[in-house]
């Protein structure tokens, strides 16, 4: 029998081939920009048609020389590395292993898939397993298409069959993108509503990472005729312009897009574009967005910003509506977005935030928001937030739902708290009468009244 430690050696020598490729691909895209600097900002400078054909040349050039150093360095034709590889996984299953699999399958040529495919299939059921024979179908089918998508579509389970088909997808289109999309148009394609979207977007993110260029000139070219093909349109711009900032192009998307007629597309476009940029670099993005304040979308664009910000670092999400005019007549909208993404993971750093802002009518939903989270944690502070609501209505809807959580955990101190509450007898009756959430989760989305 094999010694464990040759498989481990075997490994370890597939894994330093792998490394070194990847660092001297790496060393050599470094050079080829160093050296031709002027040529690229020219190509960024160009429409999106007239950068696409040559973009899409160099791709195809990229993808010839990867297929033949994979045969060139195939041990007998033969999936060089990935049965050690896989031998050593199955002998100490980890992440670290497991993505060497997944960085080895990117490689595999065609002869490869059915050897991979079966060792994949022999794995234990289970997450890993699954992954890898996406990530399989995926590279498959850059050469076999229609054969992966079959094989994807024949999966066992539903979910892990549609996961498959998306993949599948995506990669036809990164090496045949008019082939992909004129399956999704055919017979062939039996999805319909949510899953036909997914399956479209799976097309332009493969697309868009082969050939941008075209790609944003694809999405670009798309008919606005209806409420549906607008959707369509929206969706694919937002795929190709989310892939182009993630690959470092935020240049070229912000070109492009404002070189769109005016248009939902093009609003959709600028959206994205802010989004992605405020993940790395909010303050770059709010500075742009500030030249932006004349357009008719302007608080759709300063949205979309904001959402993404307050995901990624709320304190400096809340510090900018902190420098907005208090008059902005988007505060209370902005700011109920804030508190929305803030308040999932903490209490503390919003509910200071808050308390720092004056009340208001406009803020009263955040408020809402930041109580109904509060409740189950600190319910005798929830109540402080629910009778500094403006709004009678929304008040004591609050004040219900916070009685309720306060009796269930704690009913002595919320005795204590009626007793020296100074409210009406009506309504200490109904806060006595409160019970904890049924967890039909919160009615602030539900109730507009003021």
């Amino acid at each position: 029998m094999t010694s464990p430690k040759l498989y481990l050696f075997a490994a370890a020598w597939a894994v330093t081939v792998i490394v070194a490729y990847i660092i001297g691909n790496a060393s050599a895209d470094e050079a080829a920009e160093a050296a031709a600097p002027a040529a690229q900002k020219e190509r960024d400078a160009r429409s999106p048609g007239e950068a696409g054909s040559e973009v899409a040349a160099e791709t195809e050039a990229i993808y010839a020389e990867a297929e033949e150093d994979a045969l060139i360095t195939q041990a007998g034709g033969r999936l060089p590395g990935f049965p050690q590889l896989m031998q050593a996984y199955l002998d100490n299953p980890s992440d670290a292993s497991l993505q060497q699999l997944s960085l080895m399958i990117q490689g595999l040529g065609p002869r490869d898939i059915a050897d991979a495919r079966a060792m994949i299939e022999d794995l234990p059921p289970g997450t890993a397993r699954d992954q890898l024979m996406v990530e399989l179908i995926g590279r498959w089918a850059t050469f076999e298409p229609v054969a992966a998508l079959e094989y994807a579509q024949a999966l066992p389970t539903l979910s892990l069959a549609n996961a498959a088909v998306n993949e599948a997808l995506s990669g036809w289109a990164r090496a045949d993108a008019q082939g992909a999309l004129a399956w999704w148009n055919s017979d062939a394609n039996l999805a319909t509503g949510r899953l036909r979207n997914q399956r479209f977007e799976a097309i332009m993110e493969g697309y868009a990472r082969a050939d941008p260029f075209s790609a944003f000139q694809y999405a670009s070219s798309l008919s606005e005729d209806s409420l549906e093909n607008r959707r369509m349109k929206n969706r694919a711009l937002e795929t190709v312009v989310e892939s182009l900032v993630r690959n470092g192009q935020l240049e070229s998307a912000l070109l492009w897009a404002n070189q769109m007629p005016e248009s939902e597309g093009k609003t959709s476009a600028l959206s994205e574009v802010l989004e992605e940029w405020a993940r790395y670099d909010p303050d770059a993005a709010a500075a742009y967005l500030d030249t932006l304040v004349t357009r008719e979308d302007y608080a759709e664009l300063r949205d979309s910003m904001l959402r993404t910000w307050a995901q990624s670092d709320p304190e400096q999400a809340a510090a900018y509506l902190s420098n907005l005019d208090p008059e902005d007549p988007d505060m209370g909208r902005l700011t109920t977005m804030l508190i929305a993404q803030w308040s999932r993971y903490d209490i503390a750093g919003p509910g200071e935030w808050l308390n720092s802002q004056p009340p208001s009518p406009e803020i009263d939903r955040a408020v809402a928001i930041f109580t109904f989270r509060a409740a189950s944690e600190d319910p005798a502070g929830a109540m402080t937030w629910a009778e500094s609501i403006t709004s009678e209505h929304m008040r004591g809807r609050l004040m219900s739902r916070v009685a309720g959580e306060w009796k269930a955990q704690d009913p002595e101190a919320f005795d204590a708290y009626l007793e020296q509450a100074e409210i009406s007898p009506e309504q200490k009756a109904e806060l006595e009468q409160a019970e904890a959430s049924s967890g039909r989760g919160p009615w602030w989305a539900r109730d507009r009244r003021r």
